[in-house]
């Protein structure tokens, strides 16, 4: 059972894929506006159709694009469901599950679980993604177009690849709009200008889908920095002269420096120098600076 969020209506699409098992066929709910209450209606109804020992996964995409209220009424039905569950005397193995798997910007997603509504997704467990080696990028392409019917030489795989960086949101992208170029072509085959349009593309929606709301998401002080590092950008920005530029003193600019790093929005780029870490992140600042 699948779960969206993000906007007003939330829907629960007609079967569940459990792994080790066969998908579980659940009807279909909409709610509008949903509240704990209605989610968990909803997955009672759900429940009633799974065996013992089964369950169902909620999963949210962009959780920084949620909408905080829908945020904790799924978070609310989830901790009363698993408690409804922990009172029903049977065993283990017959109670059904429920788990609940988000993901989003570092940041922001950090921004949501330290909510004092959401005091519940502490518990979670957090899987950081790196960068990841291009050589796999390019693999994943290469294997994921087969399996879906369609080819792609090595050097365009490898193009792909590097308009992505390794940054796993970008690697989605990247092949999401490649594939629907090729398809525009009516073509199982990916050409090179189809990598082309794909870059151009990705990089327009992930200025506004993961540049946008990481600058927005950062405190003052910390955008005071980020604007303060345009100025030599492309190029890396000695820390000693950022200090300079926003008038501030060494131990606030030590201060903020090692935030951004935290918050993955920067990163070190040796010689006492930092870099925005995140792809097309200048491009964003400048367009910015440009309005």
């Amino acid at each position: 059972m699948l779960l969206s969020f993000g906007s007003i209506r939330a829907t629960f699409e007609p079967s569940i894929d459990i792994a080790g098992i066969a998908g579980v066929k659940l009807g279909s709910a909409s709610l509008e506006r949903p509240s704990a209450l209605s989610i968990r209606t909803a997955v009672r109804e759900g429940f009633k159709k799974l065996k013992d020992g089964q369950g169902i996964l909620f999963t949210i995409d962009e959780a920084q694009a949620a909408n905080r209220d829908e945020m904790v009424a799924l978070a609310t039905a989830v901790q009363e469901i698993i408690g409804d569950e922990d009172l029903r005397d049977v065993e283990d193995t017959q109670k059904k599950g429920i788990a609940f798997v988000f993901a989003g910007l570092s940041s922001m997603v950090d921004e949501l679980i330290n909510d004092d509504l959401l005091t519940f997704l502490r518990r979670a467990i957090h899987h950081k993604l790196g960068y990841i080696a291009l050589p796999d990028v390019r693999n994943a392409f290469e294997m994921t177009m087969s399996d879906s019917g369609f080819s792609i030489s090595m050097d365009d795989a490898m193009e792909a690849a590097r308009a992505s960086s390794g940054y796993p949101y970008m690697i989605q992208l990247v092949g999401y709009y490649m594939w629907q170029s090729a398809l525009r072509r009516r073509s199982n085959r990916i050409e090179a200008e189809d990598v082309q349009r794909a870059k151009s593309d990705a990089a327009l929606v992930f200025l506004d889908a993961v540049c946008a709301p990481a600058y927005r998401a950062a405190s003052s002080a910390q955008q005071a920095f980020l604007d303060a590092m345009l100025e030599d950008w492309p190029q890396s920005t000695p820390v000693s002269g950022i200090a300079q530029r926003v008038e501030k003193s060494t131990s606030w600019v030590s201060a903020y420096r090692k935030s951004l790093i935290d918050a993955h929005l920067i990163e070190p780029a040796g010689g006492g120098k930092v870099s925005y870490s995140i792809p097309h992140f200048g491009e964003y600042m400048a367009q910015r600076r440009d309005l």
